[in-house]
């Protein structure tokens, strides 16, 4: 799977094919790299973003904003269940994770499940 960062003039970088494992390491290394302060905003998202992605159009993100907070943005959305879900709930697509191991999980689990599944699990996050 492949894999990218984000410049500092917010473009996407993608820097090149990944497994599972190597995929844990750069969760690791911007985990390790956190900052509580930079010098701008372009700084703090070159420094916080990355994602993985099958192709264009499926994708996750994950920004590390917090000393144990991540935003997760998935793309395609899940689709909720229910027509009440679906009017109530703004933004399916992006998550809050509370610590590096669920980071880590999402990566995991985005790598090992099918996509159905995938946004199964995702239930178990809290939305934005």
């Amino acid at each position: 799977m492949r894999w990218y960062s984000m410049s500092r003039e917010l473009d996407t970088t993608w820097q090149g094919v990944v497994d599972l494992d190597g995929a844990l390491a750069v969760v690791a290394r911007y985990f390790e790299g956190f900052q509580r302060d930079y010098a701008d905003a372009e700084d703090a998202i070159a420094a916080s973003t990355f994602g993985f992605g099958r192709a264009d159009d499926d994708f996750i993100e994950l920004a590390h904003i917090g000393e144990e907070s991540f935003v997760l943005m998935v793309e395609p959305a899940p689709r909720p269940d229910s027509w009440l879900e679906r009017l109530l709930t703004r933004d399916r697509s992006r998550f809050r994770i509370g610590s590096r191991e669920q980071a880590e999980r999402a990566v995991r689990d985005y790598f090992t499940l099918t996509r159905p599944a995938f946004h199964q699990r995702l239930a178990e996050l809290r939305r934005f």
